[in-house]
Order: structure tokens, then C-alpha cells, then sequence
């Protein structure tokens, strides 16, 4: 056990334990604040993402129940997203022959249309539909 020589260097030691505890309680605040921030940010990111999933399914939804002869696999289309104006799409149809797979005497043809949502950040979601 130490025994202290003076009242002052008692006191001395305690003013350096508590300016120790000190920063090391503003460290630890400032750590909790700037994970909260990120988390927040992380979450924001992740909502967002969820909702552009769901308009690229809600436009793959419309695209397939259209008929073949319909003007919207016949040539590219674009709009805003609903609910989200700074939100693009883009519907991008195209006429595809595969020789790689024969049915018979000749190749198969399809149509293949690429739906993209873009938002204003530049994040994009991509999704594809096939129409036989």
C-alpha cells in the first residue's frame, strides 16, 4: 500500500485519474456518436435499396404481362419512378437468336428486355426478362 507523503500529491493523483477517466469518456462518446451516424447512413442505404428492388420487380411485372406484340417489347422506354421523382427507368428490349440451342432445324429466338432504376446518386439496379 502507498503511503502518500503530502495532501497535495493525494490531490494531484486524483486530478490525474479523473482527467484520464475524462478522455476517455469523450473518446468513448465520440465513438458512439460517429457509429450511430454510420448506421444511420447504412440503414438510409439499405431502404433505399430494398425500393429499388421493388420498382425494377414492379416494371418486370409490367413487362410480362404485355403481349409479345406489344409496343413496349417493340423499343426502348424510360420514365420516373413513382413515389421517387429523382428515381429513373429505362426498359431496353431486344430481339435475341441463340444458335447455341437448337430446337429442330433452326435456332431459338427470344425476346430479352434489360430494366434498369437509376437514382440520382448513380446507384443502379439491373434486372432482365425473357419473352419466348
Amino acid at each position: 500500500m502507498r503511503r502518500w507523503r503530502s495532501k497535495r500529491s493525494r490531490a494531484g493523483h486524483l486530478l490525474m485519474e479523473a482527467l484520464a477517466g475524462g478522455v476517455i469518456l469523450s473518446l468513448t462518446l465520440a465513438a458512439l456518436a460517429s457509429g450511430e451516424v454510420e448506421s444511420r447512413r447504412s440503414l438510409a442505404r439499405g431502404i433505399d435499396d430494398l425500393e429499388m428492388e421493388r420498382a425494377a420487380t414492379e416494371r418486370l411485372e409490367f413487362l410480362r404481362a404485355q403481349p409479345p406484340n406489344s409496343p413496349v417489347w417493340a423499343r426502348p422506354s424510360s420514365g420516373t419512378v413513382q413515389g421517387h421523382p429523382e428515381w429513373a427507368w429505362s426498359i431496353v428490349p431486344e430481339f435475341v437468336e441463340d444458335p447455341n440451342v437448337r430446337m429442330g432445324f433452326s435456332s431459338i429466338h427470344y425476346m430479352r428486355a434489360k430494366v434498369t432504376i437509376t437514382a440520382g446518386d448513380g446507384h443502379s439496379v439491373v434486372r432482365e426478362v425473357l419473352r419466348w
